[in-house]
């Protein structure tokens, strides 16, 4: 979490400093947050949400699809819908996928394997 906090709280342009003060809290309690030391308290996960532009479930789990990218071996940079073939069809043959999804409702996780097998199907339409 102390991760995504950090890149959270730079990419709105935001000091250590404005953050604690926002909180009412210290600039090392803020720091110790963003170092995984510490966790802040529920009371601040509301305002750490309004100051820092984020939802609360992408700062405390992360990106759902980050994940699924290292999972399937998808690097920073490679063009959306990359996925390494032999990846993908190990990861569906054996069901494996259903692992990454936790906390996903079971039809956005049927969604999601459906979404990876079209485009499974079209990257071997283009090898062929």
């Amino acid at each position: 979490m102390g991760t995504r906090m950090r890149q959270a709280r730079l990419a709105a342009g935001l000091s250590l400093e404005d953050v604690a003060r926002e909180l009412g809290v210290t600039r090392t309690s803020v720091s110790e947050w963003e170092l995984n030391k510490k966790f802040p308290r529920m009371e601040h996960l509301p305002i750490l949400r309004r100051i820092l532009f984020v939802t609360l479930d992408k700062l405390i789990c992360g990106d759902p699809a980050e994940g699924v990218r290292k999972a399937l071996g998808v690097r920073d940079g490679d063009p959306i819908g990359y996925v390494p073939a032999p990846d993908v069809k190990s990861a569906l043959r054996a069901n494996a996928m259903r692992g990454l999804f936790v906390g996903l409702p079971e039809a956005q996780q049927e969604a999601f394997i459906e979404l990876l097998k079209t485009m499974q199907a079209k990257a071997d339409s283009r090898a062929a």
